[in-house]
C-alpha cells in the first residue's frame, strides 16, 4: 500500500515540476531574453544617437529589424524549430542573416555593430538551451562526452576549452554561427507569415 502512495506522490511531484517549468518559468525566461535583446537594441540606438551611424543606413536598419524580430518572436524560438529550419534549404524563406558589415568603413563602428549582432545571436542560442530541460540535459551530456574525449585525446591541456567556455561567444566565422543564425532567422521569418 505504501508503494502506491509513494508512487502517487512522486507522480504528483513530477507533474508539479513540469507545470512550473513549462508554465511561469518559460515566461520568465522569455521575458529575460527580451530584456537582454532590448539592451542590445538600446546599444544600437545609442550608436545612432551619438551620430556614429545614421538611422537611414541599410546596415543599421537590418540590424534593428533583426533584433526587433527576435524580440517579437522570442516565444516561438525553440530547439525543435531551430533544428527544423537548419534542415530547410537556405533559399526556401527570406532571411536577413547576411548583414554586410563591410559597408561600414569605420573599423571601430564595425566592431561595435558586430558585437551587437554576435551578442544577440548568443543570447538567442543560450535561450534555446535554457528554456528546455531536455536541451539542458543534452548539452550537459555533450559537455561530459567532449570532456572525456579531450582527456583521452589531449593529456594535460585537455580542459583549456572548458575554462574559456563561459567567455566564448559564437563569432561570425565559426561553423556553428552561420547555420544556427540562418535557422533562427528562417524560423522568425516563417513565424511572421
Amino acid at each position: 500500500m505504501n508503494v502506491y502512495i509513494d508512487a502517487a506522490e512522486t507522480m504528483l511531484m513530477l507533474l508539479g515540476i513540469a507545470v512550473v517549468i513549462y508554465g511561469p518559468l518559460q515566461e520568465a525566461w522569455i521575458d529575460t531574453l527580451r530584456q537582454k535583446l532590448f539592451a542590445q537594441r538600446d546599444e544600437l540606438f545609442e550608436l545612432a544617437a551619438s551620430g556614429e551611424i545614421t538611422c537611414d543606413n541599410p546596415v543599421y536598419r537590418q540590424i534593428r529589424d533583426q533584433i526587433n524580430s527576435r524580440i517579437r518572436y522570442a516565444h516561438r524560438i525553440s530547439l525543435p524549430r531551430t533544428i527544423l529550419f537548419l534542415k530547410l534549404p537556405s533559399g526556401s524563406t527570406k532571411t536577413n542573416v547576411g548583414i554586410d558589415l563591410l559597408q561600414i568603413t569605420n573599423i571601430q563602428l564595425r566592431e561595435k555593430l558586430e558585437k551587437i549582432i554576435t551578442t544577440s545571436d548568443y543570447l538567442v542560442a543560450a535561450s534555446i538551451i535554457e528554456r528546455g530541460p531536455v536541451t539542458r540535459l543534452l548539452c550537459i551530456f555533450a559537455i561530459i562526452v567532449m570532456a572525456i574525449f579531450e582527456v583521452v585525446k589531449g593529456g594535460g591541456k585537455s580542459f583549456e576549452w572548458l575554462l574559456t567556455l563561459k567567455a566564448a561567444k559564437i563569432d561570425a566565422k565559426s561553423k556553428i554561427y552561420g547555420p544556427l543564425a540562418a535557422s533562427i532567422q528562417r524560423e522568425i521569418s516563417a513565424a511572421k507569415c
